[in-house]
């Protein structure tokens, strides 16, 4: 009863490891929403991340590097995979979590989660094109497969060949920038360490130059949640 004073439509809870049955109704029947770092959560001994039990309560649930004093590093890829991990772990249950259902926490989820899904987390027209094309010729995401199960499980940072933000292409090599991946969806933030640079920009002919250059074996990550199949008809 007195959380139900409290929370509000659209409020973002962080980690939420402890929460009860009771308190997991409570949010789901007030609109709240969810992010969890995984990392951190385990690091520091908060206990562990209840991501099936948020799901099946109806509660939107998105993924967060949180700080990488904590969590070591920011890699999405990693952070999807533990996720996964725990949650199959906590079941007794090597499919409990699909690599599917991980992907979209990692994308549309955490754009809900911030209140930016009409903006960001997954390809329809009128979002921003914030899209990562993985190189999957490296040894360890052989033998391709189901994509999402590729991306989730066996992808690193490394494997990220094509990084594009709001339409533009950004290379993830360049010395002067660092490109992370960022809670919510595919979108990565770009950090200047030099104040000059510009290499990051390119124009409509460099472009379409680069387009044709992105090698036929890369993998489009592209999040299926049910608003990119109504908008797409993808499957």
């Amino acid at each position: 009863e007195c959380l139900g004073g409290l929370l509000k439509p659209g409020m973002q809870i962080i980690h939420a490891v402890w929460a009860s049955p009771d308190e997991i109704k409570a949010m789901a029947g007030n609109g709240c929403v969810v992010s969890m770092s995984p990392y951190t959560e385990l690091r520091i001994g908060f206990g562990m991340p209840l991501a099936g039990d948020m799901l099946a309560a109806g509660i939107p649930v998105g993924l967060s590097v949180d700080t990488v004093a904590l969590s070591g590093d920011a890699n999405m890829f990693a952070i999807m995979k533990a996720i996964q991990n725990v949650e199959n772990g906590r079941a007794l249950d090597e499919f409990r979590m699909p690599a599917r259902r991980v992907l979209e926490m990692a994308t549309i989820g955490g754009a809900r989660s911030m209140g930016l899904a009409d903006r960001i987390g997954s390809l329809v027209p009128g979002k921003r094109a914030d899209i990562i094309m993985v190189d999957t010729r490296a040894v360890n995401l052989a033998v391709v497969t189901e994509p999402a199960h590729l991306i989730v499980e066996a992808a690193q940072p490394a494997n990220v060949d094509t990084v594009i933000v709001d339409g533009k292409f950004l290379d993830p090599s360049a010395p002067e920038s660092l490109v992370y991946a960022v809670n919510g969806s595919t979108k990565t933030l770009v950090s200047a360490l030099r104040a000059t640079s510009s290499a990051t920009e390119m124009g409509f002919g460099e472009l379409k130059s680069r387009s044709a250059r992105v090698p036929s074996s890369s993998t489009v990550v592209v999040p299926h949640d049910a608003e990119t199949r109504r908008s797409s008809g993808s499957a």
